[in-house]
């Protein structure tokens, strides 16, 4: 409908656009006698034809054109509607001139080409007048001259050596003045042609497409642009629908399985658990480092929900895990199983890191965020965190640190000691522009991104009883959709 409703302004507009109509005539330019085109001229000189074409448009000829039409126009006014083309490698010159009245474009071009060879026929009879006028002078000149040394020849009282010299003079006189009588002859029967026009004036065919058409056709592709940018915008600016998104932009969509297959609901076989647990030990493979960071995209969202699942599918591939609870909201807060101690602690150096951790299965510690919410974080020491990890990296395999906003400066200290992180977003939910934002800062701190987690928008806790307060089996759709199936375990 849009598309429709451009064209149909665009082939309105068109019908409101002025017609404008062409005709062209096409002159043959003859070579003349003492002009750039005489007949002994090198063909490298027939650019010069370029010249000639500009002298159409000139005041002398645009005022012929007006006396003999009757225009109205002005000079400036008649030459913007004319123009002119020299097809390479002819002496030919054509002259086109634009009007909205058909027959009136013909009439102005072709009178063009007559005062155009009217204009040049007269600047070579000029010429010619001029040059014959030149040789007569000489001519008298001469003769006067042969008169005076013919005299002093007669004359008694001359020497016989001067009467000889005079002799010879009067000669090569007589033979200049015989040579400049043959050229005048020659000039006074030279023949002017300025050139013929060989295609008189007629208006061009009128285009398939007028006006109204190329105006529905540009209303159509406007429209469509329109369209396009503002469905870019709406991609670009809108909610994150579909992997499909996250895939066009390179970033590794990966969806969250809350369950390992012993744990599924209700007896319910998580047949994409072993997947999503290979993608995630395939990146601590191919990561230079085993310590990755588990983010949420959105600023609201207090901690990352996919957490225990990664964790636990970490644990399930028998890699000794450590998990590092920066939020202090991932592990349920009223859990008495978690000692009081913690990040913040073991940054401070008040207990060692082995003394903090809470064992959760054979695989998988914890480290609760301890003092670290309580102004720790405003203190921030880079070298006990860099001590602090590389300790975590001798006696674990794996090393997950959770945190949430990464736009707090908290956070991107936190990131600025890793080199690997996990995006985690919500479809339909998650805009655009801030995983552009998050992106931006991953980048800014030279931080790789190494998957982004399509996570479900609540997610399980670990309660008093080493269990779940909830545990999570998500099925894909060919769209990329989650379905999500909960329940209660012990």
């Amino acid at each position: 409908m849009l598309l429709l409703g451009g064209a149909g302004a665009g082939y309105f507009a068109g019908l409101q656009a002025p017609q404008v109509n062409t005709a062209t005539s096409v002159i043959l330019v003859s070579p003349l006698e003492g002009n750039p085109f005489y007949p002994s001229a090198r063909g490298e000189q027939l650019v010069n034809l370029i010249t000639e074409a500009q002298i159409i448009k000139s005041d002398a000829v645009v005022s012929q054109v007006i006396e003999a039409t009757g225009l109205t126009d002005t000079p400036a006014e008649l030459r913007q509607n004319v123009s002119t083309n020299v097809p390479v490698n002819t002496q030919l010159i054509e002259i086109i001139v634009a009007d909205a009245d058909k027959d009136k474009a013909a009439r102005t071009a072709q009178s063009f080409a007559e005062a155009y060879l009217e204009f040049r026929s007269g600047q070579a009879d000029s010429s010619l007048q001029g040059q014959v006028a030149g040789i007569q002078d000489e001519i008298e000149r001469l003769d006067a001259d042969l008169a005076k040394k013919t005299t002093l020849l007669n004359a008694k009282s001359t020497p016989a050596v001067e009467k000889t010299v005079l002799q010879a003079q009067l000669q090569a006189g007589a033979d200049q003045i015989a040579a400049l009588g043959a050229r005048m002859s020659s000039l006074s029967t030279t023949l002017v042609d300025p050139g013929q026009i060989v295609t008189p004036a007629m208006a061009d065919p009128a285009s398939l497409l007028g006006p109204p058409l190329l105006g529905a056709f540009g209303g159509a592709c406007a429209t469509a642009a329109v369209c396009a940018g503002l469905l870019w915008l709406v991609v670009r600016r809108g909610r994150i629908r579909t992997t499909h998104e996250l895939q066009r932009l390179e970033l590794n969509p990966m969806h969250v399985v809350a369950s390992s297959p012993a744990r599924a609901v209700g007896g319910r076989k998580a047949n994409s658990f072993p997947a999503f647990r290979s993608r995630l030990t395939g990146l601590l493979r191919q990561s230079e480092n085993r310590v990755l960071m588990l983010v949420p995209v959105e600023a609201e969202q207090d901690f990352p929900h996919s957490s225990i699942a990664v964790a636990e599918a970490l644990s399930d591939a028998r890699y000794r895990t450590l998990l590092i609870d920066t939020t202090g909201l991932v592990l349920d807060p009223e859990d008495s199983a978690f000692p009081k101690a913690g990040f913040g602690e073991v940054l401070s150096g008040s207990i060692a890191l082995t003394r903090a951790v809470e064992r959760r299965d054979e695989h998988l510690h914890v480290l609760s965020a301890g003092s670290w919410l309580h102004g720790l974080e405003h203190s921030l020491d880079e070298r006990a965190l860099v001590q602090l990890l590389a300790e975590a990296k001798s006696r674990y395999d794996a090393v997950l640190i959770v945190a949430a906003d990464p736009r707090s400066s908290a956070v991107q200290w936190l990131l600025s000691s890793v080199r690997s992180v996990l995006l985690e977003v919500q479809l339909r939910k998650t805009r655009q522009s801030d995983l552009d934002a998050v992106q931006q800062i991953c980048e800014d701190l030279r931080v790789r991104v190494q998957a982004t987690l399509i996570c479900p928008e609540h997610a399980p806790r670990w309660s008093q009883s080493g269990g779940h307060t909830a545990d999570l089996v998500l099925d894909i759709d060919p769209d990329g959709v989650a379905e999500i199936s909960s329940g209660k375990i012990g």
